[in-house]
C-alpha cells in the first residue's frame, strides 16, 4: 500500500513539474513562444517553411502533435483555416487578444484609383490622374497584356469583377471584409502578443513562472529595439511606391508610413485581374519596387522592367526560426529589403 502511494506521489509531482507540450502554427507565433519558453521546453512548429498558411495541409505526424498538445498557439483571424482544436488542448488565438491594433483586410478594389469603368474593358483616365486627359488605357491593350504576362508569368489572374461570384473556391481563406491577420508586423502588436503568450504559460505552468516573466521582458525589449532600428532604416523607403505579390505587409505599411500602390493578390489569395493590372501599369515608374512575398510567389520575371527592382521578402520570417532574436532578425530582413529597393 505504501509503495502504491509512493508511486502516485511521484506521478503527481511529475505532472506538477512537467513543462507543457506546446504547438505553434506559424513562424511569427513560434518565434515569440520559443523565446518566452527558453529554459523550460521547446514548442513544436507546424508550418516550418515558406508555404502559404492559407493553403496548408497537416501531415499525420503534425495531426498527432496537435492531439498530444497541452497548449496550441495560433493567430486565428482565418490565418490558419486548416487548424482545429482536437479537443484536449488549450487553444489560443492570439488575434483575439485585447488591445491589438487591427486593420481591415483590403480587397483588390481598394488599390484602384477613382477611375470610372467604361465599356470594352477600358479605363478612361480622368484629368486628375492623367497628364494627357484624352488618353485611355485598355485592359486588352497589347502592352498591358504583355505586362501581365511578363510580370506574373503563368499565373491565371481572376477578374476583379468575378471575385465575388465565385466564393466556393476561396471560402476556406476568404477574410475580405474581416480583419487582416498579419498582425505581428506591427511591433506594438508583437509586444501585446508576447505578453499574452507569457500570461497563458504562467497560468498553465506556475512552476516556471519566473522564467516566463524574465523571458518575456527580454523579448519585449528586443521588439522595441527592433522597431526603433527599423524606424531609422525605413525612413528613406517612404518615398518608394511599393508593389507586392501578396497583400501581407499592410501592418508594416501603417507602422512605418510606407506606400503600397498595388498587389498581385489580395490577402484572401485572389489574383488581380486585367482591370487592376491596367490601373497598376499606368502608375509604373522609376520610383517603384516589387516586393515578392516568398510564401506567395507570382512568377515575377527579373527582366520585366530593368529599372524596377524586384526584392524577395519573407513576412512570416520562416528562415529566422530557431535561436534568439527572431523578431529583430525579421525586422532587419524587411528593412534590408526596402533598402535594396533604393539600389
Amino acid at each position: 500500500m505504501r509503495f502504491q502511494l509512493f508511486l502516485v506521489s511521484l506521478c503527481v509531482a511529475g505532472m506538477a513539474n512537467a513543462t507543457p507540450k506546446v504547438v505553434t502554427s506559424i513562424a511569427p507565433v513560434h518565434g515569440l513562444v520559443e523565446q518566452i519558453m527558453y529554459g523550460t521546453g521547446q514548442p513544436t512548429l507546424l508550418l516550418s517553411d515558406t508555404t502559404s498558411p492559407h493553403d496548408f495541409y497537416l501531415r499525420p505526424s503534425q495531426a498527432q502533435a496537435l492531439e498530444d498538445a497541452d497548449i496550441i498557439f495560433s493567430i486565428g483571424l482565418n490565418m490558419e483555416p486548416w487548424l482545429r482544436n482536437p479537443g484536449r488542448a488549450l487553444f489560443v488565438e492570439l488575434g483575439e487578444t485585447d488591445g491589438l491594433h487591427l486593420l481591415d483586410a483590403r480587397s483588390l478594389e481598394s488599390f484602384h484609383r477613382d477611375v470610372p469603368e467604361v465599356p470594352n474593358e477600358t479605363y478612361e483616365l480622368t484629368p486628375e490622374y492623367d497628364p494627357e486627359p484624352e488618353a485611355e488605357i485598355s485592359a486588352t491593350d497589347p502592352d498591358v497584356e504583355s505586362f501581365v504576362n511578363d510580370l506574373i508569368g503563368d499565373a491565371q489572374p481572376i477578374s476583379v469583377d468575378e471575385d465575388h461570384d465565385d466564393h466556393d473556391e476561396h471560402d476556406d481563406h476568404d477574410f475580405a471584409g474581416g480583419i487582416d491577420p498579419h498582425i505581428w508586423l506591427d511591433p506594438e502588436n508583437a509586444v501585446i502578443m508576447a505578453e499574452e503568450i507569457a500570461r497563458i504559460l504562467i497560468e498553465f505552468d506556475q512552476v516556471n513562472s519566473e522564467i516566463y516573466r524574465d523571458n518575456v521582458e527580454t523579448v519585449k525589449a528586443e521588439i522595441e529595439r527592433a522597431a526603433a532600428e527599423a524606424e531609422y532604416r525605413m525612413d528613406r523607403a517612404r518615398r518608394i511606391k511599393l508593389i507586392t505579390t501578396h497583400d501581407s505587409l499592410q501592418y508594416l505599411e501603417h507602422a512605418y508610413d510606407l506606400e503600397v500602390i498595388g498587389t498581385f493578390s489580395s490577402g484572401t489569395g485572389v489574383a488581380a485581374g486585367l482591370h487592376a493590372m491596367a490601373d497598376l501599369y499606368d502608375q509604373l515608374g522609376p520610383n517603384n519596387c516589387v516586393l515578392l512575398d516568398v510564401s506567395h510567389p507570382a512568377g515575377v520575371k527579373a527582366n520585366t522592367f530593368a529599372e524596377i527592382p524586384i526584392v524577395e521578402v519573407d513576412p512570416l520570417g520562416s528562415r529566422f526560426v530557431g535561436g534568439s532574436g527572431y523578431y529583430q532578425r525579421l525586422m532587419e530582413h524587411l528593412s534590408d529589403a526596402l533598402s535594396y529597393c533604393l539600389g
